[in-house]
């Protein structure tokens, strides 16, 4: 029998690091929502999962999931069953709105996602030859699906880590596990 406070199952003495081990589940709804186009076909108007479903060409099904689980963290709301609004918390999602969140969500839940799976290998301190790493290729050798792609990376350079630790040069040794740390405070 397990100890009290153990914290098996989705049970845990503390909740707030299972939400960051789940917050890339919220990470790829958001990106699955961006990519889709979801709050551009949801605008200021009440829409039917049926029609959203037409515009962003997706599973009704599947697509009602979405909504719901973006509605789970606050982006839309179910008005009536099977009916959503985009929330002003959700708005900045759109790519037609001032300050859009858009390329931000792509660049970081998308383009990026993969690469920091390399971060264990990269801060590892075990005595081993370096492993040498390839940034994916999803994010600096991709063909400009969308108009908004090439841009993707002018709205987020301000982020100045990604572009150190996986510059578009190619190969980069795990010897940044020297930088990381000074990378990561100035971030």
């Amino acid at each position: 029998m397990a100890p009290p406070n153990s914290g098996i199952g989705n049970v845990t003495p503390n909740p707030g690091l299972l939400e960051m081990a789940m917050a890339y589940c919220r990470s790829r709804v958001l990106c699955a929502a961006a990519r889709l186009g979801v709050a551009d076909a949801l605008g200021d108007e009440v829409r039917s999962v049926v029609f959203l479903a037409e515009k962003c060409q997706a599973d009704a099904t599947a697509l009602y999931r979405l909504l719901r689980a973006l509605a789970s963290i606050g982006v839309t709301e179910e008005t009536t069953p099977e009916h959503f609004r985009l929330t002003p918390f959700g708005n900045p999602l759109r790519r037609d709105v001032p300050q859009s969140t858009w390329p931000a969500v792509i660049f970081w839940a998308d383009l990026l996602a993969d690469d920091w799976s390399l971060l264990t290998d990269c801060v590892q301190t075990v005595n081993r030859p370096p492993r040498t790493v390839q940034p994916s290729s999803r994010a600096f050798d991709r063909p400009c699906v969308e108009k908004w792609d090439g841009d993707i990376y002018r709205e987020s350079s301000h982020i100045q880590l990604t572009s150190h630790v996986f510059p578009p040069s190619g190969e980069k040794d795990c010897s940044i596990r020297d930088d990381l740390g000074e990378m990561l405070s100035q971030t």
